[in-house]
């Protein structure tokens, strides 16, 4: 196991966590509540789905090559968050975040492209 692996796995427990959160009703973030919840439910199932993308494929070795593209997906939902939601609405706490989010999700990205080569 490499720090790639751990680091899609921490990657998927903290999308994992924080799409349970709002499975439970809780509204806890302000964006939230001005979302339309057909947005919500498909940013919510997009983090899923490339969470799990993050670790099953690696795991299971069933299509690897997916777990580059998943990473990839997850920084891009990051990048979008920053600069369609929380830079417009001053959240500035929630910017490093999503900072974290999206470098670790590069991280893994960058060491698992040697499987397309």
């Amino acid at each position: 196991m490499d720090c790639t692996s751990i680091t899609g796995g921490i990657i998927c427990i903290c999308r994992f966590l924080a799409w349970l959160s709002d499975r439970k009703g809780k509204a806890q973030f302000a964006w939230a509540k001005d979302t339309p919840v057909a947005l919500l439910r498909f940013v919510g199932t997009s983090e899923i789905l490339g969470a799990l993308g993050m670790i099953l494929p690696m795991v299971t070795n069933i299509l690897p090559w997916l777990t580059p593209l998943a990473g990839i997906g997850l920084a891009t939902i990051q990048f979008l968050a920053l600069f369609t939601v929380h830079i417009p609405r001053k959240e500035y706490l929630a910017i490093p975040v999503n900072g974290v989010l999206m470098a670790l999700s590069l991280f893994v990205t960058i060491g698992r492209w040697s499987l397309f080569a």
